[in-house]
């Protein structure tokens, strides 16, 4: 038998790349592992060591970073053949597997490319193939992350709502909607989308039922946001001149809304004219706003004011101045005033009173413009028209204006012939 001394440590220094020295055995034993150091072999022997290849892993990062928010996460779906979908996938694998490493897709984003460290279990950089292959470094951890470029023309949508005057102008209608593209994940100040209308002013803005003051550009294109527009508030202011009442001011009124101002004179007072926004309004024209006036359609601020005047008197006296001489006239006569005429809003009016004697008669009239004559006098005749005021002489009548002031006519009467008016007595019907 022939016996030799073997020294199995150098069988340490031997290398093959990628693999790993797994263990020593000896046939003579059996096939058992031999530890490291000198042996004997007697006879014909065998001694295999064995290698095994080396273990490294691979981590595809499809988010282009290791970290990323709920929200961001939650618009990405990954889709791989032979990863794991999750937003870090890894793989550990022996040396010279290859595995394939196919493009990632992400709604709203365009795939650029692959970063990695220096792959230091295998290449230098991924083939075009889109295959790696497990490098020959035990141990090492190369990461793909995915790159990514937002699309630039990610639709959304933006409507615009403006507020009712029903419902306690608490429902909005859809009034307008515009379509855009922006940037993928992108943030949106709502009140910069908002527009500029006419008596509407921007409130709020809402995604879904959540008011917002910003928001992000979804990548799938479903974006729809909403803005709320309240319609801009006006005031009548109201004022009154004279003895009269004006319902007060009114504020906060909505676009496009009615209102009614009403008015009323005192006791012995007429509403004599209306200023509505610096414009008059008098004469016939007041006829229908003699008790209010309606602001319809409301866009502006208003001003109304009422101004009230005293009910104006005409005042008719008869005076009698007897021609005859050293006569002792025993009556006193008797005259009938007819005043007729037409007042400020256009209507028509006839009075008639009854003088006894030399005497007057008060009577209250609507400002107007009325002729004031004497009708018949009993066993007297007209001889005069005299101490007009506010008013001027039309032949036997007086021609008196109301609209400012109260008027005068004084008739002078007289008896010229005893004999001729002896039997002129008048019958008035």
């Amino acid at each position: 038998m022939v016996s030799a001394t073997a020294d199995f440590d150098n069988f340490n220094a031997s290398s093959f790349v990628g693999y790993y020295r797994e263990s020593i055995v000896q046939k003579s034993t059996g096939w058992k592992a031999v530890p490291n150091g000198s042996y004997t072999v007697t006879g014909a022997d065998e001694i295999h060591v064995n290698y095994y290849p080396v273990s490294s892993t691979l981590q595809v990062n499809p988010n282009h970073v290791d970290t990323r928010n709920s929200e961001w996460s939650a618009h990405w779906t990954p889709a791989w053949t032979g990863v794991a979908s999750s937003d870090i996938s890894k793989g550990v694998y022996t040396y010279g597997i290859e595995t394939p490493v196919n493009d990632p897709t992400r709604v709203g984003y365009k795939f650029t490319g692959w970063e990695s460290n220096t792959l230091a279990g295998s290449m230098p950089s991924l083939p075009n193939s889109g295959k790696y292959i497990f490098g020959a470094t035990a141990g090492a951890v190369d990461t793909l992350t995915a790159t990514w470029k937002a699309n630039e023309d990610t639709k959304y949508v933006v409507k615009h709502y403006f507020q009712d005057l029903n419902y306690n102008k608490e429902k909005y209608t859809l009034r307008d909607a515009e379509n855009f593209e922006g940037k993928t994940d992108d943030w949106l100040t709502l009140s910069e989308l908002s527009n500029s209308y006419d008596h509407f002013t921007y409130k709020e803005g809402k995604v879904g039922d959540t008011v917002v003051d910003k928001t992000q550009i979804l990548p799938d294109g479903s974006l729809e946001i909403n803005l709320y527009y309240t319609r801009d508030k006006y005031k009548i202011e109201t004022s009154s001149e004279g003895s009269g009442s004006i319902d007060d001011t009114i504020t906060g009124i909505f676009y496009e809304d009615t209102k009614t101002i009403s008015y009323e004179p005192k006791d012995g007072y007429y509403l004599q004219y209306l200023v509505v926004d610096d414009t008059k309004i008098a004469g016939k024209d007041l006829n229908v706003y003699l008790k209010s006036y309606k602001f319809a359609n409301i866009d502006k601020d208003h001003e109304i004011k009422a101004v009230f005047k005293a009910i104006p008197k005409i005042t008719v006296t008869t005076e009698m101045a007897s021609r005859l001489k050293n006569v002792d006239v025993p009556w006193n006569m008797i005259s009938v005033v007819k005043i007729t005429g037409t007042d400020y809003l256009g209507n028509h009016y006839t009075y008639y009173r009854s003088i006894e004697g030399a005497g007057s008669v008060k009577l209250q009239v609507p400002a107007g413009t009325y002729t004031v004559s004497q009708l018949g006098v009993d066993r007297w005749k007209q001889t005069g028209v005299t101490g007009v005021t506010h008013c001027t002489v039309s032949g036997t009548n007086g021609v008196c204006d109301t609209s400012d002031y109260d008027a005068h006519v004084k008739f002078i009467n007289d008896i010229v012939d005893w004999s001729e008016y002896s039997d002129n007595d008048v019958d008035v019907q």
